[in-house]
């Protein structure tokens, strides 16, 4: 069971006649430039594939303000079918961007430049920066598009390595654990996953685990912690007492971030437990990353923008997937991005697309015509960058 996408496309064309009439009406023309890419896309993770489409259309930005939104989650975006998720309503979770195309909305001749740039904090990179001081802005009708279909996309980095031992349980018990269970609750190694189990009294009879060995941090760096609760009917509290975090998961995936006041937890400060009684639950996948650069910064200069971005992505089933429900940060320009949040998701159930294109005509995505007149430009690889007018029609 598996979420998939049928039939993904990428249509860029550049084109334009170039005519030289001389005084007695004669002369010649020659079509330059003549630029059509239209590289061949399949369902799947690998080169010349991708299994994801998200679009998100027509946000208006008011003058000198910004939004920053997560690539790799989509945490608290809505688009209409839940914060995070997608058009179908299931999670998101991107690890590689295929194409993205960005459009400022705004008439031609008005007023309002968009600025898109890696965000403060945690910024994705590949987008690069586009803004009025180095004047890549994107100004009315202006639109950037950006592909890439071999085996390794546009990484989103969602964090580097993880610092939880053994949070997948795959060595066949609970190494990296400690079992703080109290009275006849328990917490034992069952298929795969770590069963927490409370009885009649808590905390007399409470079941849980914590971290054996204290886990490295570093001061000011933003860290997620996510796991799963695969099955049962118990929420459980989660605490990390060196950073004064107390939330409670429930069924599915959930994710906390926050940024670190502390160099370490403390062997047993990642505390797991029961709060309910005669309740029982398994829990897995539980990962604690540092976050990397997976955040775009959209800001609207001298006017309000209205803005629209469509994305081909690949997500890797094997992944533990989450999302969120909590906002996008939304600042004045001067503003810095900082994560410090608690946010809960669900795992992605199966679900199939019909089609998906990149390309600004019909309600597929499309970026099927970039138009210039004079200037010329022809591209065949599999990257392509363009930041030139794009016709809309949507």
């Amino acid at each position: 069971m598996a979420e998939t996408i049928a039939s993904p496309k990428i249509n860029v064309q550049v084109s334009g006649t170039l005519t030289n009439t001389l005084d007695d009406s004669t002369g010649g023309s020659i079509i330059h430039p003549s630029c059509s890419v239209s590289p061949t896309l399949n369902n799947g993770i690998d080169e010349a594939q991708c299994n994801r489409g998200w679009q998100r259309r027509t946000i208006t930005i008011v003058k000198d303000a910004q939004e920053t939104i997560s690539l790799y989650d989509m945490v608290g975006v809505d688009i209409g079918a839940g914060a995070g998720r997608d058009g179908l309503g299931q999670p998101i979770t991107y690890e590689e961007i295929v194409a993205i195309v960005i459009f400022n909305e705004n008439a031609a001749a008005a007023a309002g430049s968009l600025e898109v740039l890696p965000a403060n904090s945690e910024g994705w990179t590949p987008i690069g920066s586009h803004t009025i001081a180095n004047g890549g802005a994107l100004q009315g009708q202006g639109g950037l598009v950006k592909y890439q279909t071999a085996g390794i996309g546009f990484e989103i980095n969602r964090g580097n390595e993880d610092l939880v031992v053994n949070g997948d349980f795959g060595t066949g018990d609970l190494t990296g654990w400690d079992d703080e269970s109290a009275g006849s609750g328990e917490a034992a190694y069952q298929n795969g996953t770590c069963r927490i189990l409370s009885n009649a009294t808590l905390p007399a009879d409470q079941g849980g685990v914590s971290n054996a060995a204290a886990i490295p941090l570093v001061i000011g760096k933003v860290y997620t912690l996510s796991g799963d609760i695969t099955s049962g009917d118990n929420d459980l509290e989660v605490d990390i007492a060196t950073e004064g975090i107390s939330v409670t998961w429930t069924a599915g995936g959930n994710r906390i971030s926050f940024v670190a006041t502390a160099n370490a937890i403390a062997a047993g400060g990642l505390t797991i437990i029961s709060s309910g009684i005669f309740e029982t639950s398994r829990i897995d996948n539980i990962q604690l990353r540092e976050e990397l650069g997976h955040r775009i910064t959209f800001r609207a200069v001298n006017a309000a923008v209205s803005y629209s971005m469509y994305l081909l992505a690949r997500h890797d089933e094997d992944e533990s997937s989450s999302s969120s429900s909590s906002s996008p940060s939304t600042s004045s320009p001067s503003s810095t991005s900082s994560s410090s949040s608690s946010e809960s998701s669900i795992s992605a159930s199966s679900i199939s697309t019909s089609s998906s294109s990149i390309s600004t005509s019909s309600s597929s995505l499309s970026t099927s015509s970039l138009s210039t007149s004079s200037s010329s430009n022809s591209s065949s690889s599999s990257q392509s960058e363009s930041s030139s007018s794009l016709s809309s029609q949507s």
